[in-house]
């Protein structure tokens, strides 16, 4: 028996918000802020581009302040806080000006980005700005909207995508659409297929068909015209897979090296799988979950659909006074079996209470009844059994019904209502002490929800097979080698279930062919494997491939800490890649703003603004530089200074030099004194973070650049508060 030291029972009225299915809408007077209200969104259409085992998504939204009371008077500011799916990466920005003129944003230090932000609100001028709140959370802002119009904006991202047995998924953004006080008229979703991805379907809609079109150039895509009561549940769009022999791999090859991309699911791809035979159990209560009864048995047949065969079976038990069960013989598992299935179910099995205690008891005694082969896949909400003292002896009670213990495994989508127990020094959600108990009691396993039903379900799927434990993969090339590997979605692959699809994105230098190998032990029995995947065999990917490992190379940096090496290393990589991180942000401004960025021109050119005392911030290296004529910096990042360590190059003398300091958008910040500057020896100079002016300059990045015959050499410099 499990010893317990301590319970406390806490109850929250309030649902959990999760992230991917929160997001708000506000639009506020910024100098009035007690004018405020829920915004409107008036239309709405979301492009999607398949990029292989990922898919860049193009989001365009229109505001309004609909219903608030404001007039063209008032200039407001909307505020959009919505959340994207686990490892999604945004791109790009931009801002509608008026209906012919559009400006792509900017990516900054999100310092500098932000008191630009805030400093042209203060002018009642153009901006929006995109910046990362938290992990996978954002907020974007936009400034003015005349009270009674409308501004509008695109956001891109990437995601990488669901991968099933039979098709890879990617969530639609409904979640912002539901932030609308109005509801949406349309919500208009484009695929553009790529020759490869041709033939999409809303996942959780099969019956509803896209309809072909053409753009102004031509070009075909699919559109999925959605009704604002369609969009009220999550959505996914879904396509046919393309794997051979259980692996999928692509690459973007540049010059010898490049990036590659592979999609591997191991049951498959290691001819480990064997037909499962499922016990489907529901219990429900609608006043626990955010989710319907009619999206639970859509979800959980979507889910089946998307991952049984002919080679597996199930059947259907449900939670009522007499529990029900569907049949007693299994139903086969392709599209007919569960069809059928369902069907016997009838439109409105699931009852309005719990009974899960009775219902364990029945799968058990289904599964004892056909041999004791299958596994137990309990769906609920219900939270009756967090108590340790009604969980225990209901733990007992089960464990002796068992002479071998039966695996089962929970998806629990309690997201409202929720209670929590203080159980030996620990806090559990509703049944989560029970649940995991019994997961690991049974070798089986327990799934929360943290997104959508459909997601938790897919996951507690993948793990009906079991795991393969000790596992190692290694990449590399016959005539070169991998490195840089990243495992997006995997904390580690020392485990993984049979069916969970495994993607890894890294770079490569050298030839392909590509070899894949892999070893671990699955059910006690030890294996190797080894696969080889020719150049012909590999998919062709563009350059988009490098802003995929790059999003997912800053969210392992992420993990590391928040040393200044770190954070350094992250705005480095977040600038030189165009994605956006936690210490960056997209800035939008009018395209005729005088703070506007030239990366090209220099001071005077055409484009900069007469007396604005802007520069392009670009590095030059000429041949004949050393490392003793470059502008040497420590410490850096600095806090409140920093020095600067200079030596002019041979022949060159200090009448002929400047030495200056730039913020990103290529301002003119600070000049330094080089009267004591020579080529014969290192002078040291220092600057304490203020301006010409004498003012005390903003946290952000900086530029150190020095102006000699010779060339331009340039330090730059990051600001930390």
């Amino acid at each position: 028996m499990i010893s317990i030291i301590k319970h406390t029972i806490i109850l929250l009225s309030l649902p959990i918000f999760l992230y991917a299915q929160y997001s708000y809408l506000q639009v506020q007077h910024p100098q009035e802020t007690w004018r405020s209200g829920q915004g409107t969104i008036e239309q709405a259409v979301f492009s999607i581009h398949p990029k292989g085992m990922c898919t860049e998504n193009e989001l365009t939204l229109t505001f309004s302040a609909r219903g608030l009371n404001f007039t063209n008077s008032d200039s407001i500011e909307v505020q959009l806080n919505f959340a994207l799916p686990d490892g999604a990466v945004i791109t790009d920005l931009w801002l509608w000006i008026d209906s012919t003129t559009i400006s792509k944003a900017l990516i900054l230090d999100r310092w500098t980005a932000s008191t630009i932000y805030e400093s042209i609100v203060k002018r009642r001028r153009d901006p929006a700005i995109l910046y990362q709140t938290s992990s996978n959370y954002y907020q974007l802002r936009v400034y003015p909207m005349a009270g009674a119009s409308t501004r509008k904006v695109k956001i891109s991202y990437l995601t990488t995508s669901d991968w099933t047995i039979k098709s890879t998924v990617s969530p639609l953004p409904t979640h912002i659409i539901r932030a609308s006080k109005n509801p949406v008229p349309l919500f208009t979703v484009q695929f553009w297929p790529d020759g490869l991805w041709n033939n999409p379907w809303i996942l959780e809609l099969p019956e509803f068909a896209g309809k072909a079109q053409r753009d102004t150039a031509g070009k075909e895509y699919i559109e999925f015209a959605l009704s604002s009561a369609a969009v009220q549940s999550s959505l996914s769009i879904a396509n046919q897979i393309v794997l051979q022999n259980g692996v999928f791999v692509q690459r973007y090859a540049q010059g010898n090296g490049g990036i590659y991309q592979i999609a591997l699911i191991p049951s498959k791809a290691f001819h480990l799988q064997s037909g499962r035979k499922v016990a489907l159990l529901f219990d429900f209560d609608p006043t626990k979950s955010t989710t319907t009864s009619s999206e639970v048995l859509s979800a959980i047949k979507s889910v089946l659909r998307e991952n049984f065969t002919s080679d597996d079976s199930l059947n259907l038990i449900f939670s009522q006074l007499n529990i029900r069960r569907v049949s007693e013989h299994w139903f086969p598992g392709d599209s007919a079996g569960i069809q059928s299935a369902f069907d016997l179910a009838g439109s409105r099995p699931l009852s309005s209470y719990s009974n899960l205690p009775p219902l364990l008891a029945n799968g058990i005694d289904f599964i004892q009844h056909h041999g004791n082969e299958g596994v137990i896949w309990l769906v609920s909400n219900t939270d009756q059994l967090g108590d340790y003292q009604v969980a225990n002896p209901l733990l007992s009670d089960l464990t002796k019904l068992m002479s071998d213990p039966i695996p089962i495994h929970v998806t629990d989508f309690n997201n409202t209502n929720t209670r929590y127990f203080y159980i030996n020094g620990q806090s559990y959600y509703g049944n989560q002490y029970f649940y995991e108990n019994l997961a690991r009691l049974t070798k089986g396993s327990n799934t929360r929800i943290s997104s959508t039903l459909y997601a938790a379900a897919t996951k507690t799927l993948q793990w009906l097979h079991g795991s393969i434990t000790t596992f190692d993969l290694y990449t590399t090339l016959s005539g070169g080698f991998c490195y840089a590997r990243l495992t997006p979605g995997l904390a580690s692959l020392q485990s993984v279930s049979l069916d969970q699809p495994i993607i890894q994105i890294g770079k490569f230098s050298g030839s392909f062919p590509i070899i894949i190998e892999a070893a671990g032990n699955y059910r006690d029995t030890l294996f190797s494997r080894r696969l080889t995947i020719s150049a012909s065999d590999a998919y062709e990917v563009d350059s988009v491939a490098m802003q995929i490992w790059a999003g997912q190379y800053l969210k392992t940096l992420a993990l590391q800490g928040t040393s200044n090496d770190i954070i350094t290393q992250i705005i480095d990589v977040s600038l030189k890649n165009r994605v956006l991180s936690n210490y960056t942000a997209f800035l939008a401004l009018e395209p005729n703003d005088s703070l506007r960025m030239c990366t090209t021109c220099v001071s005077g050119s055409p484009g900069n603004t007469p007396g604005a005392g802007t520069t392009g911030i670009k590095t030059e290296t000429r041949k004949d530089s050393t490392s003793e004529s470059l502008v040497r910096v420590y410490p850096n990042p600095f806090n409140s200074q920093t020095t600067l360590q200079v030596r002019l190059p041979k022949g060159v003398t200090n009448q002929e030099v400047t030495l200056r300091i730039y913020n990103t958008l290529g301002q003119l910040i600070y000049s330094f004194d080089v009267s004591r500057l020579d080529d014969r020896h290192n002078e040291q100079l220092t600057w304490r973070g203020i301006s010409n002016n004498n003012t005390i300059v903003a946290s952000g990045i900086y530029f150190a650049i020095l102006s000699t015959p010779k060339g331009r050499y340039t330090s730059k410099l990051l600001m930390l508060k």
